[in-house]
């Protein structure tokens, strides 16, 4: 992603004023499904791009997105620590399938 102009951002090390100032700010978020993507209903334009751990049928992420007139990308990835059961406390990784995947969101 040299290319691309990110920050990497790590939400809770901010209190929740500074977190929708971050994501208001921003053109797309990419993040693993957490609460943190809420936040992602105050940007102006863009897309939220969720890794999802697993392949759940979720539509929380979607029906937002919806109403706050914003692209939505779900992209399942493999948890590599953890379990599917508690994916909250998992880690994921991305492999380069992933990032093309990725980048053609952008």
């Amino acid at each position: 992603f040299k290319e691309y102009n990110i920050n990497y951002v790590y939400l809770e090390d901010y209190i929740i004023k500074e977190q929708v100032n971050i994501c208001s700010n921003s053109n797309i978020i990419i993040g693993v499904h957490g609460a943190g993507l809420i936040w992602s209903i105050f940007m102006e334009k863009g897309s939220l791009i969720e890794l999802y751990p697993g392949n759940s049928k979720t539509d929380n992420y979607i029906r937002f997105c919806k109403i706050a007139k914003i692209n939505y990308y779900r992209l399942c990835v493999n948890i590599t620590k953890g379990n599917q059961n508690d994916f909250r406390n998992a880690s994921v990784n991305l492999n380069r399938e992933h990032i093309q995947v990725i980048k053609s969101y952008l």
